[in-house]
C-alpha cells in the first residue's frame, strides 16, 4: 500500500513539474527566434508574396508585441511595412476567451507601390493532370456548412498615422495619402468600420464608412457577404495618382480636382447597386500617348446609378457623362432572356482639334469652327435575335483654310441597320454619304451586295483641309462586293474593286503615275469559321498595278492552337526598274542606285503557327541591271529554284537530303523538310536551294540559323559554290569590298559542310580550290597560280565554345602549310590556338614582290619548317597585338638584293606582346652575317633617323678599305618603301664586308635611314 502511494506521489509531482514548466517556458518558446522562424515558414507557404517579423513578444498577460513587420509582393508591385503591432490580450486572456481579440493597434503602417515584376517565362507548358473521382468526405461537407469562425468572434482594429506612397519615373518618391486612420470593430459576424486619409497635398480628403454582414456558415463568403459602403472624396489632387499611373504605363500625367459622393450596396456577388456623382475640375493632362499635346477640360461631370440583380441582370438606369469636349449619355440592361442598351454622344470637333492637334494631325494654317459629331446606338435582344441600329453624323463643318473660309454644304453621314439570328446576319440599312464617296450595302450572308463609289482626288483635297497628310493623289473608285451561299454550305464573298487613271504622290513627290489599278479576291468560308477548327476556309487574291501583278492563294486557312494555318501559292511578274523607284521614294535604297529587268516569280507551301515553309520556288530574272556609284553589274539569266525541275520530257524525279530531327513536333516546327522561315526566334532553314547566273551557281543543300540576327552561329550547313572570279572582283568593288584598280582572274569552288543537330557538338568540313588564279593591280599581274586549295576541319563548339581543329591545309605555288590546333574558351574571349609545318618557295615569293613592289630581289629556298600560332578571335587594336603570338624559322638558300649576295641565310622569327624579334644568320660576300632586329609595332611613329658611313655613329670603326671590320649601330631602320610605324633593334656586321677590285671596292655601304611612312 505505500508502495502505490509512493508512485501517485511520484506521478503528481512530476505532473505539477511540467505544468509549471510549461507555464513558465511557452512564452519564451513562442517568443524566441526558433518559434518565429517557424511560424513564419508556414504562413509563406499558403499567402501570396513574404511576410517577414523582425521580432515578436508574447506573454501571459501583458499581450503580444511584433515589431518591424515587412510584407512585400513583387509580383503585384506592393510592399508594406508596420514598425510596430500590439494586441491587448495575452496568452491566458485568449486562452480563456479564444473569441475576443482584444484591442489591436496598428502604428505608422507604410504602403509602398512600385513597379511590378515581370513574369518570367516558364520552360515547359504546365502538365495538367487529369481528375480522378474521389470518394465523398462526409465530414469535410459537415464542416463546410458548419459556423464561420467569426461567429461569436470580438476584436477591435485601430490603424494610426498610415501613409501610402508610390514610385513614380526617375525613382521619385510621391506620397498618395497620409494621416491614415482607420477604426473597424467586429461583432457576432458584423464588421463596422469608418476609413480617412488626407491626400498628398494635405487639401484633398477622402473618407469611408460601412459595414459588412459575414456569413454565418462557411464555404458561403461571396455567396452571402452582404455590405453597404459610403465614399466620400472633398478635393482630391489626382496629380500624384496620375504619375504613379504613368510610371506603369504609356499614360499621361497631369493634375485635377475630384469631388466625388458614390454609395455602394452588395449582396453576395451577384446583386449590388451602385450610385453617385463626380465631378473633375481643371484637368491638365501631358505626357504619355499624348505626346505634345496638352489637353485642359474645365468641367466634368458624372453621374451614375447602376444594379445588378442575379434574377434579372444588369441595369443601367442612368450613366452622363458632361464636359466641354463631348456629352455621353446612356441607358440599358443585360440580362438572360432581356438585352438592350440605348446610347447618344455629341462631340464638338473643334474643341478636339484644338485640344489634341498633334494627336490628330491637325493643319497649322487651317481650323475648324464648327461640327458636331453626333452617334447613336441602340442594342436590343429578344430571345436569339439581336438587334443593332447605329449611326454617326457629321455636320455643319466649316472653318478658315490657307485663309480662305469653307462649308460643307452635305453631311458625311454613316448608319447600319443589322439583324443577328444565332449566325445568320442580315444587314438591313449600310449607307456612307460624304461629299467625295458614296457607299450602300443590303442583305444577308447568303445575298448580299454593297457598292461604293469615290473621288480621290476630291477626297484628298477635303481631307487636307483639317489634318497634316502627306499622301494625295486622284482616280475614280469603283467597288462592288457580293455574298452568296453556295452548294458546299460556305459563303463565297467576292470583290473588285478599280481605279482608274490612278496617282500617288508622297510629299509631293510621285510615287505612282497614271494608270489602272485593279484588285480582286474571292473568299470561300464555312458558316462554322472560325468557331470550329475543322473548318478551313480558301482565299485568292490578285492585284495589278503599275509595277506588276501579283497573286496569292491560299487555301484550308484554319485556326489551330491559337494560331493560323494555310497552304499558299505565289505568283509574281515585277518591273524592277518601276519597283526600284518605289524603293528609292520611301528612302529604302539610295537615289543613285538604280536596278532594271524583269522578276518572275513562283512559291507555293505552307504556314503554320509562325513557321512559313517554302516546298517550290522557280524564280527568274530576265536582263537584270544594277547600277551604283563605281558599280554597274548586269547578268542575262538570274534563276533561284527550290525543287529543281527536271529535263523536257522526262517524269520529274525530285530527290532531297534527307531532313532529320529529334522528333515530330520539331520536324514539323521547322519546316518539314522543306525551306523555312521561324518567325518566333528568328530561326532560318535553307533547303535545296539553288542559285545560277553569270556570276557562278550556288546548291545549298541545308543551312540551318538558329537566329537569322546572328548569322555566324550556324546549327547546320551544306553548300557548294562555284564563281567567276572576275565577276566576283566587278561586284566587290562595287561594294567597295575590293581596293579600285584591282582585279581577278579565274575560278572558285567552294564546299562548307556543318554537321551537328544543335548548338552544342558541330563539325566543320570545308575546302576551297581556286583554278587558273591570277591577282591584277593597274592591268599589271601581280600573282598567278594554277591550283590553290585549302581545307579546313574541326569539330566542337564552333561558334560559342571549345573546338578541336583537326585540320587546316593550304596548298598553293609560294605556300605550302599544314596544321592542327584549337578554340578555346567561350564566347566573346575565345583564343585560336595552331601548331604545324609551313613551307614556302622564296623563288615564288621573290617575283610577288616584284611585281607589287618593284624590287630587284633575287631568293631561292623551300624548306619545311615548324610554326606555332596564337591568336585571339575576339580582340582589336592593342589588345590584339598583345595576346597575338607567331614562331615559326625560315630558311633561303640565296638572296640577291642591291649588291648584296646572301647564302645559307636562317631567320627564325618570333612575334611577342607586339614586339616582332628576328635572327638572321648566314653568309654573306664571303663573309658571316648575324642581323638581329626587333620591330616594336606602335601606335606611335618615332622620327626619321639616317646614319651614312663617316657620322658620327661610325667613328672609331676600322678603315672601311679593310679586310673585315666590325661595327654595332642602334638607330631606326627601314628596311621596306612602306614601313609599320616604328622599327628599332641592333644589326651587328661581320667583315669581310668590303673587297679590292681595280683600287675600288665592289660594294660600300653608302646610308640606312628610318622613319614613319
Amino acid at each position: 500500500m505505500g508502495f502505490v502511494n509512493k508512485r501517485w506521489k511520484y506521478f503528481l509531482t512530476s505532473a505539477l513539474v511540467l505544468v509549471v514548466a510549461f507555464i513558465v517556458l511557452l512564452p519564451p518558446i513562442l517568443s524566441s527566434n526558433f518559434a518565429r522562424r517557424l511560424i513564419l515558414a508556414r504562413i509563406n507557404e499558403k499567402i501570396p508574396g513574404e511576410l517577414i517579423v523582425n521580432s515578436w513578444l508574447v506573454g501571459w498577460s501583458q499581450g503580444v508585441l511584433c515589431r518591424n513587420i515587412t510584407y512585400r509582393n513583387p509580383d503585384l508591385g506592393i510592399r508594406v511595412t508596420i514598425p510596430k503591432i500590439t494586441c491587448s490580450h495575452g496568452l491566458l486572456e485568449l486562452a480563456t476567451d479564444p473569441k475576443n481579440l482584444g484591442f489591436i493597434t496598428v502604428d505608422s503602417p507604410v504602403v509602398e507601390i512600385t513597379s511590378r515584376l515581370k513574369a518570367k517565362p516558364k520552360s515547359g507548358p504546365a502538365k495538367i493532370a487529369s481528375p480522378r473521382p474521389r470518394p465523398e468526405n462526409r465530414k469535410g461537407k459537415e464542416k463546410e456548412k458548419g459556423l464561420s469562425p467569426w461567429e461569436g468572434m470580438v476584436a477591435e482594429l485601430l490603424v494610426k498615422n498610415g501613409q501610402v506612397n508610390a514610385a513614380a519615373a526617375g525613382g521619385k518618391i510621391i506620397r498618395l495619402a497620409q494621416h491614415l486612420e482607420s477604426h473597424s470593430f467586429l461583432s457576432d459576424g458584423v464588421v463596422t468600420f469608418d476609413l480617412k486619409f488626407a491626400a498628398g497635398d494635405k487639401k484633398g480628403r477622402v473618407a469611408a464608412q460601412g459595414s459588412l454582414n459575414l456569413p454565418v456558415r462557411q464555404g458561403t463568403l461571396p455567396e452571402t457577404l452582404l455590405a453597404q459602403v459610403d465614399v466620400k472624396i472633398a478635393d482630391l489632387q489626382l496629380k500624384e495618382i496620375l504619375a504613379t499611373a504613368a510610371s506603369r504605363g504609356d499614360l499621361p500625367t497631369g493634375q485635377g480636382i475630384l469631388n466625388a459622393d458614390f454609395n455602394l450596396k452588395a449582396a453576395g456577388t451577384r446583386d449590388f447597386n451602385v450610385q453617385g456623382k463626380a465631378t473633375l475640375n481643371a484637368l491638365r493632362l501631358s505626357g504619355g500617348f499624348l505626346g505634345r499635346d496638352r489637353p485642359v477640360l474645365r468641367n466634368v461631370r458624372l453621374a451614375l446609378d447602376c444594379d445588378r440583380k442575379a434574377d434579372r441582370g444588369w441595369h443601367l438606369s442612368r450613366l452622363d457623362l458632361d464636359s466641354d469636349l463631348a456629352s455621353l449619355h446612356a441607358a440599358g440592361e443585360y440580362g438572360a432572356a432581356h438585352k438592350q442598351l440605348a446610347g447618344r454622344a455629341k462631340v464638338n470637333l473643334p474643341v478636339l482639334f484644338d485640344l489634341f492637334p498633334h494627336l490628330f494631325k491637325v493643319r497649322k494654317d487651317g481650323r475648324l469652327k464648327s461640327g458636331t459629331l453626333d452617334l447613336d446606338v441602340t442594342l436590343a435582344q429578344v430571345g436569339r435575335t439581336v438587334k443593332l441600329t447605329a449611326g454617326a453624323r457629321a455636320d455643319r463643318l466649316g472653318g478658315v483654310f490657307h485663309g480662305r473660309s469653307f462649308v460643307w454644304n452635305k453631311p458625311v453621314s454613316l448608319w447600319l441597320a443589322a439583324e443577328k439570328n444565332g449566325r445568320d446576319v442580315q444587314i438591313s440599312r449600310l449607307d456612307l454619304e460624304a461629299p467625295f464617296i458614296h457607299a450602300r450595302g443590303r442583305g444577308d450572308l447568303a445575298s448580299f451586295s454593297l457598292e461604293a463609289s469615290a473621288d480621290l482626288k476630291q477626297a484628298f483635297r477635303e481631307i487636307k483641309k483639317f489634318f497634316v497628310f502627306q499622301w494625295s493623289g486622284g482616280g475614280t473608285l469603283a467597288l462592288k462586293a457580293t455574298s452568296t451561299l453556295r452548294d458546299d454550305h460556305r459563303y463565297q464573298v467576292d470583290t473588285n474593286f478599280t481605279i482608274s487613271k490612278c496617282t500617288l504622290f508622297h510629299s509631293g513627290q510621285l510615287v505612282l503615275p497614271p494608270h489602272q489599278l485593279s484588285f480582286t479576291s474571292r473568299v470561300l468560308v464555312p458558316r462554322s469559321f472560325p468557331w470550329q477548327q475543322d473548318s478551313p476556309l480558301d482565299v485568292r487574291l490578285a492585284v495589278s498595278s503599275w509595277p506588276g501583278k501579283i497573286t496569292l492563294t491560299a487555301g484550308g486557312l484554319q485556326r489551330r492552337a491559337g494560331s493560323f494555318s494555310s497552304r499558299y501559292a505565289v505568283d509574281t511578274d515585277l518591273d524592277l526598274e518601276r519597283v526600284a523607284d518605289l524603293l528609292q521614294t520611301f528612302g529604302i535604297i539610295h537615289r543613285e542606285t538604280t536596278m532594271a529587268g524583269n522578276l518572275r516569280l513562283q512559291a507555293s507551301g505552307f504556314f503554320d503557327r509562325g513557321t512559313l515553309a517554302v516546298r517550290e520556288l522557280d524564280g527568274k530574272i530576265a536582263d537584270f541591271v544594277l547600277n551604283r556609284p563605281g558599280l554597274a553589274y548586269h547578268d542575262r539569266n538570274i534563276r533561284l529554284l527550290i525543287n529543281k525541275p527536271a529535263a523536257k520530257g522526262r517524269q520529274p524525279v525530285f530527290v532531297h537530303s534527307l531532313a532529320v530531327s529529334k522528333n515530330r513536333a520539331e520536324f514539323f516546327r521547322t519546316g518539314a523538310g522543306n525551306t523555312a522561315v521561324v518567325f518566333p526566334g528568328h530561326r532560318l532553314f535553307l533547303r535545296n536551294v539553288h542559285v545560277e547566273a553569270a556570276l557562278g551557281k550556288m546548291t545549298v543543300k541545308e543551312l540551318a540559323l538558329a537566329d537569322w540576327q546572328r548569322p555566324l552561329e550556324i546549327l547546320r550547313s551544306g553548300i557548294k559554290m562555284d564563281v567567276d572570279l572576275k565577276r566576283l572582283a566587278k561586284l566587290l568593288r562595287g561594294m567597295g569590298k575590293l581596293p579600285p584598280q584591282t582585279g581577278l582572274r579565274g575560278s572558285a569552288h567552294l564546299v562548307f559542310d556543318v554537321s551537328g543537330q544543335g548548338p552544342g557538338e558541330q563539325r566543320l568540313d570545308s575546302k576551297l580550290q581556286l583554278r587558273n588564279f591570277s591577282l591584277f593591280r593597274r592591268k599589271k599581274k601581280l600573282y598567278a597560280d594554277r591550283n590553290i586549295s585549302a581545307a579546313v576541319e574541326m569539330q566542337g563548339r564552333l561558334f560559342s565554345g571549345n573546338a578541336v581543329i583537326k585540320t587546316v591545309a593550304l596548298h598553293s605555288g609560294p605556300l605550302d602549310l599544314e596544321a592542327t590546333g584549337s578554340i578555346e574558351g567561350t564566347k566573346g574571349k575565345r583564343l585560336l590556338k595552331a601548331r604545324g609545318k609551313l613551307t614556302p618557295d622564296l623563288k615564288r615569293v621573290a617575283s610577288i614582290l616584284h611585281n607589287r613592289f618593284g624590287l630587284d630581289l633575287k631568293m631561292t629556298g623551300r624548306k619545311t619548317e615548324a610554326f606555332i600560332l596564337q591568336y585571339p578571335l575576339d580582340e582589336e587594336g592593342a589588345e590584339l597585338k598583345k595576346h597575338f603570338e607567331f614562331f615559326t624559322k625560315l630558311y633561303a638558300a640565296h638572296v640577291g638584293y642591291l649588291g648584296l649576295d646572301l647564302s645559307n641565310l636562317d631567320m627564325p622569327v618570333y612575334l611577342e606582346k607586339g614586339v616582332l624579334h628576328m635572327d638572321f644568320t648566314g653568309r654573306v660576300n664571303g663573309g658571316t652575317l648575324d642581323l638581329a632586329p626587333e620591330l616594336t609595332l606602335t601606335s606611335k611613329p618615332f622620327l626619321p633617323c639616317r646614319v651614312t658611313a663617316g657620322s658620327s655613329p661610325m667613328s672609331g670603326c676600322k678603315s672601311p678599305w679593310s679586310n673585315s671590320w666590325d661595327v654595332c649601330i642602334r638607330c631606326l631602320v627601314c628596311w621596306q618603301p612602306h614601313p609599320v610605324n616604328s622599327r628599332s633593334g641592333s644589326i651587328r656586321f661581320h667583315g669581310p664586308w668590303f673587297t679590292r677590285a681595280a683600287g675600288r671596292p665592289r660594294f660600300r655601304l653608302f646610308s640606312m635611314s628610318a622613319g614613319s611612312s
